[in-house]
């Protein structure tokens, strides 16, 4: 009997360990596979800035285009 009940505490140990409820393989792959913070903080303020500077090439471009001269 105790051969049983060993042997069943063995199964339901390895089982646990072999599952995949923990999720820790979705953050490793996910901690790989998103850039980190501060790169995408820098790219969009870059950004940020190329925006603001066209949009201001556009309103001189239109402010010239709408000057009656």
């Amino acid at each position: 009997m105790k051969k049983i009940i060993i042997a069943a505490a063995a199964t339901v140990f390895f089982s646990a360990m072999a599952s995949a409820n923990s999720g820790l393989a979705d953050r490793i792959s996910d901690a790989r596979s998103y850039p980190t913070k501060t790169a995408s903080t820098k790219v969009s303020e870059t950004l940020k800035m190329q925006h603001k500077k066209i949009h201001a090439q556009m309103e001189k471009l239109e402010l010239k285009s709408n000057d009656p001269a």
